[in-house]
C-alpha cells in the first residue's frame, strides 16, 4: 500500500482512534450470565378474553420454575 492510499484509508477510517474489545474468551460465562440477567424481563402474553394482554410478570434472574405455560 502506497503512502498516498494509507492517507486516503486513515482520512476515511481513523485507525488513531479505534478502541480495543475484549475477546469473548476474555470474559467467564459466569459474568456474563450475571450482567445479562440483571436486565432481562419476563412477560406473559394471553388474549384468552379476545385481547391481547402483555403484562410483566418478573425482572432480573429467571429460572425454569418461572414458566407456567398452563397459566390462563
Amino acid at each position: 500500500m502506497s503512502d498516498i492510499e494509507k492517507q486516503i484509508f486513515e482520512s476515511v477510517l481513523p485507525l488513531g482512534d479505534k478502541k480495543l474489545i475484549k475477546s469473548a474468551a476474555d470474559v467467564p460465562d459466569e459474568l456474563t450470565d450475571r450482567e445479562v440477567g440483571k436486565d432481562i424481563k419476563l412477560y406473559r402474553c394471553s388474549d384468552d378474553d379476545g385481547t391481547l394482554r402483555v403484562t410483566e410478570v418478573k425482572t432480573g434472574p429467571l429460572f425454569q420454575n418461572d414458566l407456567n405455560s398452563g397459566v390462563k
